[in-house]
């Protein structure tokens, strides 16, 4: 979001706007105190990394990677995302850009070895996830998210 705000050229209101449209919950109510004069998308994204994004605790990011569980209090879902967002900038910097040849492989594996809500393990497992794409995993959390 924050690259398309760049390119958009939009000015520091109308981008702080877009910012504040796509957001909700604690993540909105946390920007939107912000002081008037730090109203910037810029600051915006600060501020959620802040609150909301890992701290790497390595140089290593593969390490980082395959060191990742989930955090006490944290969704399945939102873990599945964290573990993405990890893997991607592994990929950003380690790997040219490009995805790894078995990156749902990797994904998917982790994401179940760091799992440790077991009422959401227990209603995956019999649907085989090391057999589906990533996507279909996620789809499958959101899934049990909403019953």
């Amino acid at each position: 979001m924050q690259y398309l705000l760049n390119a958009g050229g939009l000015t520091p209101d109308l981008g702080f706007a877009t910012v504040i449209r796509h957001l909700s919950g604690e993540a909105r109510k946390l920007v939107l105190n912000l002081p008037t004069k730090e109203q910037t998308p810029n600051r915006a994204f600060d501020e959620l990394r802040a609150e909301y994004g890992d701290i790497q605790s390595s140089l290593d990011l593969l390490a980082d990677f395959y060191e990742r569980s989930q955090k006490p209090g944290q969704t399945a879902c939102s873990y599945a995302i964290a573990l993405e967002s990890i893997l991607r900038t592994v990929e950003e910097t380690q790997n040219g850009g490009y995805p790894f040849a078995d990156r749902d492989g990797k994904l998917t594996r982790q994401f179940l070895r760091g799992l440790h809500d077991e009422e959401v393990y227990m209603r995956i497992a019999p649907m085989k996830p090391r057999l589906m794409s990533y996507r279909e995993l996620q789809s499958e959390l959101r899934h049990l998210a909403r019953e």
